[in-house]
């Protein structure tokens, strides 16, 4: 019987590398502030902390029109925060 490649099977797409280079840079914003995944969730009105681990770790992104409120969290403009976690930026 054939079974679709599971996602861990196949290289990741250029849309992953990237998704999961901005989390990266969400983590590293998140311990710079001195913060914990609960700590950052709280901050931004989540119920359910473990999204920020899903973020961080490349699966999903945050919507545009909460940028203000993670910005705010994160102790960043909203403009900064869009410039960190876009593909053509780098590190922190």
């Amino acid at each position: 019987m054939y079974s679709m490649p599971s996602r861990a099977d196949r290289p990741p797409s250029k849309a992953d590398q990237e998704r999961i280079a901005a989390g990266q840079r969400l983590r590293a914003l998140r311990l710079k502030r001195g913060l914990s995944q609960l700590g950052l969730a709280r901050n931004v009105g989540l119920d359910v902390y473990t999204i920020i681990s899903q973020l961080e770790n490349g699966r999903g992104s945050i919507p545009s029109h909460e940028y203000p409120i993670w910005a705010d969290a994160l102790g960043v403009e909203p403009r900064e925060l869009m410039q960190l976690l876009a593909t053509s930026c780098g590190s922190l």
